[in-house]
């Protein structure tokens, strides 16, 4: 399929940045990397194709953003207190930036679904909890939710609002969680085949619970793992059975 792309440089993040988008029409998918940085990796993987239909025929629209998961996870330059800032750029990129660029694209038509496999799913997951009067939904795959993954033995107040296991349970303003409450569109899915860690959806799907937050928690048999091959499979079945 066919792919609109845009560049820019980010105050923010201080670099380049990629914005690629797909389909005209419908609600969008907000799409973070999966183990990369690439804003591509989900068109050269086939999750793109493996909805293509669902776009063409305007039932919703993709839109990918490059992200910073290999700057955090493998550059050993950067101090632990300045990755937990990138970090909290990022964040701040996403709803001021990238928000900005989205409503540039669709004339301001902009329900929003944040939505992530791996690395893409703990992205997803943090700026959808922590600004969910911006979207209308989150679809988290085989996720994470805990910063300490990305930034081991170091922890501060960066990490703290930027690491949904840490700040999510201690959330108890009704402003807030009104609209997490009122949200139909809470997705967490996982497998339980090679590489995958269900526990960590389970876990987050046990907090919702107990904030009486409505979501579908699945979590699939060991013929799928961590990998695109299960991503696909997921995001497909989310959106044909599920909206």
């Amino acid at each position: 399929m066919t792919s609109n792309s845009v560049k820019y440089y980010s105050k923010f993040l201080d670099r380049e940045v990629e914005i690629n988008y797909y389909g005209y029409y419908g609600p969008i998918l907000l799409m973070f990397p999966a183990m990369s940085d690439d804003a591509g990796i989900y068109e050269e993987q086939g999750t793109i194709d493996a909805i293509a239909d669902l776009i063409k025929h305007g039932k919703f629209r993709v839109i990918t953003v490059s992200s910073i998961n290999n700057e955090i996870i493998f550059e050993h330059k950067l101090t632990k207190k300045e990755k937990s800032e990138r970090i909290s750029a990022y964040s701040h990129f996403i709803t001021e930036e990238v928000f900005e660029e989205v409503n540039r694209i669709t004339g301001g038509s902009s329900a929003i679904i944040a939505c992530g496999a791996s690395v893409g799913a703990f992205i997803a997951s943090n700026v959808y909890f922590k600004r969910p009067d911006c979207f209308i939904g989150l679809i988290s795959m085989s996720g994470f939710f805990n910063i300490e993954y990305m930034i081991p033995n170091y922890f501060d107040d960066e990490c703290y609002f930027n690491s949904p296991k840490h700040f999510l349970p201690n959330l108890k303003d009704d402003y807030w969680l009104s609209y997490i409450r009122n949200c139909r569109h809470i997705y967490l899915f996982s497998g339980k085949g090679e590489n995958e860690r269900p526990q960590y959806t389970e876990w987050l799907s046990l907090i919702l619970n107990g904030k009486k937050i409505n979501h579908v928690c699945e979590i699939w048999d060991e013929n799928f793992g961590h990998n695109f091959k299960t991503w696909n499979a997921m995001l497909r079945n989310i959106l044909k059975e599920k909206f």
